[in-house]
């Protein structure tokens, strides 16, 4: 079932600055309750009442709502999407309209769900395909139940009418992103796009394509899913810390520094580990492949930058939030690497990751190769949950700002690489990491 990529979307909204708390009637995720339909309906009323409870959410607890849109077009705005709502909207359709709204804030850990605690979205509305966005392209990578009329490569002109251009900036408009970063989006929008085009089709049980063969226009109806199983992950790193080392090369894999008080040892000793044996074996080249990573403890970020820095750091601006000693200078492990290593990055690299890797770029601490990152040197996280009283939506608020002691870096762009790395159609399909690969002929 799609749950699978639900409950990934979820999780990655918690991997925050700082470990999130909630209130106490938030709902807690579990498979076994009963969700109602996506396409359950309310009456206006019921739905104006909960979206002006919504607003008032967050307007009492986000630290920077009119950081990246003024108060006076953030009310224009309230009231136009106010004004959208019409008696017996499918709630998934509510759900959408507020995604579009808090989607203006500019934080990426301040969103509405699409599913997941409370609505379930059957398999056959799913857009039937799995795709991939190449810039402005659409490409399909697996036909699934459409493999007689499709094949992998296929590229789509228009679904439905519109085209896939047009149909990218649509989802962009409802998908939360640090200061509305676009390789954020991008990421999330190839995750999920089964679902995303659902939503901006309304739930329809029809999909008609154009799409290009031997350089001609096609058009087709596509078969819908009976039921789909999202395919296993072909990650090598299983357990989010992995080290490897081949041909003077030391590869550290970390997809996560979720690891939080006592866990905290666990990312400790791993990252000692590593260093030792880099040490020991007089190792002179380093990769760290932080993609993918959404992000968790800062505790870890700095742990890792002591290991890498050529200097002593600050981690934190002095006035923020709690971690007072992340707000003092740190000085740098015995078992540092000596050289500087090449770190790997693309816009699912969130939160702490982001702020991690300010510290690396304005201090010139590694060389950065793959996409610009999903998030900036600053972050609202402390995310409250929240429960909309008429429908039990339940969005999620952040409530603390989080910045990294960098003073040159714009706040509205995330850490763009030094080497730009943008996968084909071809290499996705094949499986091909190009980026480690392109990272690789660079130290050779």
């Amino acid at each position: 079932m799609i749950n699978k990529i639900i409950y990934i979307i979820i999780l990655l909204t918690f991997l925050s600055c700082n470990q999130n708390s909630s209130e106490s009637n938030s709902q807690i995720i579990n498979e076994d309750i009963e969700r109602l339909s996506i396409l359950t309906t309310f009456s206006k009323e019921k739905y104006i009442q909960d979206f002006n409870q919504f607003v008032n959410i967050l307007k009492d607890n986000h630290p920077q709502l009119n950081e990246y849109i003024s108060k006076k077009d953030f009310a224009v705005l309230i009231e136009k999407k106010k004004n959208q709502i019409e008696d017996k909207l499918k709630i998934g359709e509510f759900i959408w309209l507020c995604r579009s709204l808090v989607a203006e804030v500019g934080c990426g850990h301040t969103v509405v769900p699409t599913l997941g605690l409370t609505y379930f979205l059957p398999d056959f509305l799913l857009f039937p395909l799995t795709v991939n966005y190449i810039d402005n392209q659409l490409f399909v990578t697996d036909p699934l139940e459409n493999a007689a009329s499709l094949s992998k490569g296929s590229e789509i002109l228009k679904i439905n009418g519109m085209g896939v251009k047009e149909l990218k900036t649509e989802m962009f408009k409802h998908i939360s992103s640090d200061a509305n970063n676009l390789s954020f989006k991008e990421e999330y929008i190839n995750q999920s796009f089964m679902e995303y085009a659902a939503f901006v089709f309304k739930f329809t049980n029809k999909y008609e394509i154009e799409y290009l063969k031997d350089g001609k226009s096609n058009s087709t109806v596509l078969k819908q899913l009976d039921s789909y199983e999202e395919a296993n992950n072909q990650e090598t790193c299983v357990n989010n810390l992995c080290y490897e080392t081949e041909n003077n090369v030391a590869i550290v894999t970390i997809r996560s520094f979720y690891y939080y008080r006592e866990n905290f040892e666990t990312f400790k000793e791993f990252i000692d580990s590593c260093f030792v044996d880099i040490n020991k074996k007089q190792i002179e080249n380093l990769i760290i492949d932080l993609r993918n990573n959404g992000g968790g403890d800062p505790y870890c970020g700095a742990y890792l930058l002591q290991h890498i820095a050529d200097k002593p750091f600050q981690y934190y601006k002095t006035g923020t939030f709690n971690y007072l000693d992340l707000q003092k200078e740190i000085g740098l492990n015995p078992n540092r690497f000596k050289g500087k290593p090449y770190i790997l990055i693309n816009g699912k690299c969130a939160s702490t990751t982001g702020q991690l890797c300010a510290l690396i770029k304005e201090g010139k601490f590694g060389i950065f190769v793959g996409q610009e990152t999903g998030a900036t040197y600053r972050c609202n996280a402390t995310v409250k949950s929240h429960t909309l009283a008429n429908t039990s939506i339940t969005p999620f608020v952040a409530t603390r700002t989080f910045e990294s002691n960098v003073e040159y870096l714009p706040k509205n762009k995330g850490i763009s690489p030094d080497y730009e790395i943008k996968p084909s159609i071809s290499d996705i399909l094949k499986n091909e990491d190009t980026a480690l690969k392109y990272c690789k002929s660079l130290i050779q």
